[in-house]
């Protein structure tokens, strides 16, 4: 310790504190504290080899287990254990035969005998009494009273964090939301998802602004993985589209059959975003990239499986932006603008189709639009992201619209169908085809929602669904 803490001092170890205390935990942990107190007087602490030759009334011995007394461990030689014995070299068997009969001599004279045992477990490793404490149980003839000490339980009480919204905080979500004052900011699906979720969240993520570091890794993770597969859908359909908007199902077919151009796609992408090299240069994954890249072009292969079903039909766009003004009357009729990006719009016989891809998540089918409202651990996010979408065109254009939810990983059957179901459990669903039936209550929701994002009398509280803070990044410092 005095080592480390010298290299310290004069600067040959420069490490943060984390590093610091992680080290010197493991200094501390292989180091022997020894004892010094005065030999003739008083309590006496020693090992048990400082006892040869001592006898002592009263006796205290401290955790008495297995691995302790006798001590564990293999002999340090690179002689096996049966050559030792057969040529009378020393064994673990005498060095636990030395241990007993220290033991059970500085046992014979004493007239009060305490041995303390440890039964905690140490990770998968429950502790177990050492075999003298065994022999002594069965051996019979010495009156042992047993004493089981347990310590008190004591439940950590986390304190419920609640924040209110102060006027320079309401202020603040005015500035940065208020179309006159920020043109470009729009409250997107993913940031009312996480609202309805988590308020604390929403308040970490969007009011506090605290940033989360980037963490640069050659593995891929579910939003790298979900982006290249929806750039990799893109270039496939801008080719589909390159002379005419209408999609064929002989092209669809012919490009489905041809595996080595589908897995073009996913090389680009992988090229472009990934590893961020020209299409001239050589790809090189390794074992984890590729299966990632070979997992991407068979989701690829089910979707164009999936549109030959709904073929043929007019591509309307792929990645468009949408978003619309709406005016909060109870928040001093401010102007905001929600919005994002739809992955695919596509129509046929005269319905505009809003269609979302998913590359995780499986279908859920909401009883009602309050149900896409009210948080739950199972509340239907991605539904309400795509109704958000569909809401918005709606208002653009006079066609009928409706929202389709392509869950790839799930749509290698013929029978998926992507067209999302409401309706009550065990009962007949109804699927949406028409979003304008439901666009009206939708709607009035959706500005009760943001009314509320500004209502000071609502504070930013944690969510009681713990499941949703298993991934969140912020539960280090919510505490949930």
């Amino acid at each position: 310790v005095n080592r480390l803490l010298s290299l310290i001092e004069n600067g040959d170890l420069q490490i943060q504190t984390g590093m610091f205390k992680s080290l010197l935990n493991r200094i501390l942990f292989a180091s022997d504290i020894p004892f010094h107190g005065e030999p003739a007087i008083g309590l006496q602490i020693m090992g048990v080899l400082e006892t040869r030759n001592l006898d002592f009334k009263n006796l205290l011995i401290l955790s008495l287990n297995e691995g302790q007394l006798p001590k564990s461990g293999a002999d340090a030689s690179f002689v096996p254990y049966n050559l030792r014995k057969a040529f009378g070299m020393t064994t673990v068997d005498n060095r636990n035969a030395m241990y007993a009969y220290h033991f059970y001599r500085l046992i014979q004279r004493a007239e009060s005998i305490t041995l303390s045992y440890n039964t905690s477990s140490d990770g998968l490793n429950r502790k177990e009494w050492s075999r003298f404490l065994l022999q002594l149980l069965v051996d019979g003839t010495h009156d042992i009273s047993r004493e089981y000490l347990e310590a008190g339980q004591f439940l950590l009480s986390r304190k419920e964090i609640r924040i209110e919204k102060t006027p320079e905080m309401l202020d603040h979500l005015k500035d940065r939301y208020h179309i006159s004052r920020n043109p470009q900011a729009r409250f997107s699906p993913s940031a009312l998802n996480i609202y309805l979720d988590c308020r604390m969240k929403f308040y970490y993520n969007y009011v506090a602004r605290l940033k989360i570091p980037d963490e640069v890794s050659t593995e891929i993770d579910s939003a790298t993985f979900g982006t290249i597969f929806h750039y990799s859908a893109e270039l496939i359909y801008k080719d589909l589209t390159a002379r005419d908007r209408f999609i064929k199902k002989e092209d669809l077919e012919k490009l489905w059959h041809n595996k080595a151009k589908t897995q073009s796609y996913v090389d680009a992408a992988f090229r472009k975003l990934f590893f961020r090299i020209s299409p001239e240069e050589k790809l090189e994954y390794n074992g984890i990239q590729l299966i990632n890249s070979k997992v991407i072009a068979s989701y690829l292969s089910q979707l164009l499986r999936n549109d030959l079903q709904h073929a043929p039909f007019e591509l309307i766009a792929m990645e468009q932006e949408v978003e619309e003004i709406l005016t909060l009357e109870t928040v001093d009729g401010i102007k905001i603008k929600t919005g994002g990006i739809i992955d695919r719009i596509d129509s046929k016989d005269g319905i505009l189709r809003i269609v979302d891809y998913k590359t995780g998540g499986s279908p859920q089918t909401p009883v009602n639009i309050e149900q896409l409202f009210t948080p739950a651990e199972d509340r239907p996010n991605y539904i309400f992201q795509t109704f958000l979408y569909v809401a918005i065109m709606s208002r653009k254009q006079k066609l009928k619209v409706a929202p389709a939810l392509l869950y790839i990983h799930r749509a290698a059957s013929e029978a998926y169908s992507p067209v999302i179901e409401m309706g009550e459990p065990r009962k007949p669903k109804i699927p949406v085809e028409d979003f304008s039936l439901y666009e009206d209550e939708f709607r009035e929701r959706l500005l009760l929602l943001l009314e509320e994002i500004y209502n000071p009398q609502e504070p930013f509280t944690q969510t009681p669904h713990t499941v949703k803070c298993q991934y969140c990044n912020f539960k280090g410092i919510c505490g949930k």
